[in-house]
């Protein structure tokens, strides 16, 4: 039901539905660190958290963005930003 109103006088009625506001939320769905020297390369392994866990049970498969910064001397830089789909890993069938 949508009310319009004037001053304190109620001046029409209409019985539409209104639609929600969309709200975009960002959630941390695994996260990791990783120490490298000077010229040297690393791999990092990440595994989901409960977030990240709820919404693989809840969708087959759902995008993700993957955010690699560098923290050095107290100051954080952006490395590099990647997008990536997460999907369930495929069922293993007995015969």
């Amino acid at each position: 039901m949508v009310e319009q109103v004037k001053g304190r006088k109620l001046v029409a009625l209409a019985a539409k539905k209104v639609k929600p506001k969309l709200v975009s939320k960002t959630v941390t769905i695994a996260s990791a660190s990783l120490a490298v020297l000077n010229n040297k390369t690393g791999t990092l392994t990440l595994t989901l958290n409960a977030n990240g866990r709820a919404l693989l049970a809840a969708h087959l498969r759902f995008p993700a963005l993957l955010t690699i910064t560098e923290t050095a001397g107290g100051h954080t830089r952006l490395i590099s930003k990647v997008k990536l789909t997460i999907s369930r890993p495929p069922v293993k069938r007995r015969r």
